[in-house]
């Protein structure tokens, strides 16, 4: 079982550090934070938390055979084929109308960036003119092909704004929802529309609508314009969640795909005890927690709610005072080791009691605070209570299918 519970927790780090580390979000395929490195190298990288228009990392897989041409070099071929995947279009879909071999200044390929943003140096490479679905757009990559920076797209606009998220820090980035799905892009700069990735996003965007009064904050995750039409007063921790949704909703729509990691807050790992369980339990930055069998060779969603309002302030409380950090209940702390590492603190004093399943939980807090042994105790306490509500909704393994009408 220890071998099986290593694995699981080696598994669990993989997942958590693409939701919980550094600070890279102006990569088609970033990481956490409010800063951008545009020149980080791909393996740097980790799952974004704030959208990507600006400066990527195409991450595609460019045969020079299949894809050059000897009048196309490499790159403007990988310029349409990133635009393309931004726009959920077929490469073949995107002509190909002009380009022009460039040296860039600096690391920001001529976009007009913060001066801190961008690293002095010349950087070879092409400006790329495009047409999609009549429409055109300016794009500026490297002659590598590795970084790429749009600079210019048609006007796009919604229908109905439901709400406008912006973030913190630089590089200011924008993003508007609404029923359509999300424009997002760099402040009074170029944007992209697109439909949400995630169909469900329109049905929680929905909700929120119906049930909060408008307001307009400042929270953590960004600064959040929200066009509520309910009869609900949200709470600070509501509004934050709400900018916590904008945020990854949007992320989303920028690295053009859904991420189980995306927005992942807490990560809980359970197997063996009297029933022999294997379950885990994630709790997200925007409220929501999913609970899996792993029982089974492929998870089984058992279930899923959302923290209420008091439950949402605790969350946020150790995200924002608290480092990251794991906890692993099969091995037993050493004396003199209660201290931690100022990075993982040491895995719980005392083993669990005997017949009670091993538990293995990664947190990643955003914080500066060192866990405590109480913190551990606490967080763990709450992502069970978490993992319970769900168990005690959830139908009976054995329970016959609810009778349709069409039956």
């Amino acid at each position: 079982m220890k071998k099986k519970l290593a694995a699981a927790l080696a598994l669990l780090a993989a997942l958590l550090l693409a939701a919980c580390a550094g600070a890279n979000p102006a990569q088609n395929n970033g990481s956490t934070g409010e800063g951008v490195t545009p020149d980080t190298a791909p393996e740097e990288l980790a799952e974004p938390t704030e959208p990507a228009v600006s400066i990527g990392t195409p991450n595609l897989d460019t045969d020079e055979d299949e894809a050059a041409t000897p009048e196309v070099p490499i790159p403007v071929i990988v310029a349409q084929e990133v635009l393309a995947q931004q726009l959920n279009l077929m490469p073949n879909e995107i002509t190909v109308i002009d380009y022009e071999e460039v040296e860039w200044e600096n690391t920001c390929l001529g976009l007009p960036l913060e001066e801190e943003l961008c690293e002095d140096q010349t950087i070879p490479g092409y400006s790329v003119i495009l047409e999609a679905e009549g429409g055109e757009y300016e794009l500026h990559i490297d002659a590598a092909g590795q970084r790429v920076a749009l600079a210019g797209a048609p006007d796009v606009a919604l229908a109905e704004v439901s709400m406008t998220w912006q973030s913190n820090e630089a590089p200011c980035q924008v993003a508007t929802l609404g029923p359509e799905g999300v424009v997002y892009g760099l402040c009074n700069g170029p944007a992209l529309m697109d439909a949400f990735v995630d169909p469900d996003r329109a049905t929680q965007l929905a909700g929120f609508v119906s049930t909060y009064q408008a307001f307009e904050a400042d929270t953590p995750a960004g600064s959040i314009a929200f066009e509520g039409q309910g009869e609900t007063e949200a709470t600070e921790a509501e509004q934050r969640m709400i900018a916590e949704w904008a945020r990854l909703t949007a992320v989303e729509s920028s690295s053009g795909r859904r991420s189980v990691e995306l927005g992942l807050a807490l990560l809980m790992h359970q197997e063996g005890g009297s029933e022999q369980v294997c379950q885990d339990v994630l709790i997200y930055s925007t409220g929501t927690v999913r609970a899996y069998s792993c029982d089974a060779a492929m998870p089984e969603e058992l279930g899923e709610v959302q923290l209420n309002a008091d439950e949402l302030a605790q969350l946020y409380a150790w995200l924002d005072d608290l480092q990251q950090f794991t906890v692993d209940e099969s091995v037993q702390a050493t004396p003199g080791t209660n201290e931690g590492d100022g990075t993982t603190p040491p895995a719980t004093a005392e083993p669990p009691a005997e017949g009670a399943p091993i538990r293995q939980m990664i947190f990643a807090g955003r914080g500066e605070q060192q866990a405590s042994q109480a913190d551990n105790d606490a967080i763990l306490t709450f992502a069970q209570e978490q993992l319970d509500e769900i168990l005690a909704s959830a139908p009976p393994a054995d329970a016959e299918p609810t009778p349709t009408e069409e039956s």
